[in-house]
This record gives C-alpha cells, structure tokens and sequence, in this order.
C-alpha cells in the first residue's frame, strides 16, 4: 500500500465523515487531503451523499462534504455502464450495483462503506473480487498499518 493505493468511498461513508469529524470516515478522507491515499467514488454515489445529506442531516454536513470534495485530489468516475451494472446485480442489491460496478472499475484496492447489509455477504466475499470491502474503521485498523509510510499523519 503507497500514496496511489486507490480507496473508493461508498456514500454511506461520505455521510458519515460529513457529520462527524471525529470517526474513521473522516480521517481516511484526511489521509486522503494528506496525500496518503487515492480517494476515488463516483458521480451516483456522490449524489446519493448529496441527497442524504440534504434530507436528514444538518446544513454544516453538506458544506462538510463540499469541502471535502475540494480539499482532497478526487478520482469521481462516470457513471458505470449498463451491462457493468447488469453483472453487478448478480453479487448485490440492485440499488447498490452502481456502487459494485463503479468500483470494479475504478480499479480500487478497496471499497469504504458501513452498509453491512449489503455489502458484507456471503455472496460479496466468495465472489472473488479484485479489492477489499471493509469499514473505515477495519481499514484503519488492518489495512492502513501496511502502508509504506505508515503512520501518516492524521
């Protein structure tokens, strides 16, 4: 793991570092900042953030995750195709294939999210995917200490 190890965010995790600056979603998005990390998502999961913010959360948590998105070098990706998608729904959620497909093709080492739900079944794990689905706080925990430069500051 180096500073071009890509890390995609599910929206569940922009959320959270959006509200609370204090948890793990929040200092990957810092290690992010640092230069630490490849921050990489997509334009659907950004919007599903956006509109979750909105809705249930403080004003401050948008401008949290606005600044975020202009403080961090972000990869933010297309949308995936259909048929990427289409594949995607045989391992997922229909409502979370984008999330699968964008990652798969953002070529990531790991994918951020705390939808435990969906994401951490069966199905996903002997899937045989090519990158880590983990928490931000499993990634801190098990992951981060493999950097090359690690600690990096937080």
């Amino acid at each position: 793991m180096n500073r071009d190890t890509r890390v995609f965010f599910d929206a569940s995790v922009l959320v959270s570092a959006a509200y609370s600056l204090k948890g793990g979603s929040s200092r990957v998005i810092r290690l992010c900042e640092l230069g630490g990390l490849a921050a990489v998502t997509s334009i659907l999961v950004l919007n599903e953030a956006e509109r979750n913010l909105r809705e249930d959360f403080p004003s401050e948590s948008l401008q949290r995750l606005n600044s975020f998105l202009q403080t961090a070098p972000w990869i933010v990706l297309d949308l995936p195709s259909a048929q990427a998608v289409a594949e995607c729904q045989r391992l997922i959620d229909a409502d979370d294939a984008h999330v699968l497909a964008s990652a798969l093709a953002g070529q990531v080492s790991y994918l951020l999210t705390l939808d435990r739900k969906h994401f951490f079944t069966n199905r996903l794990s002997q899937a045989h995917l090519p990158f880590v689905i983990c928490t931000p706080g499993e990634f801190i925990q098990q992951y981060l200490p493999q950097h090359e430069d690690y600690p990096l500051p937080a």
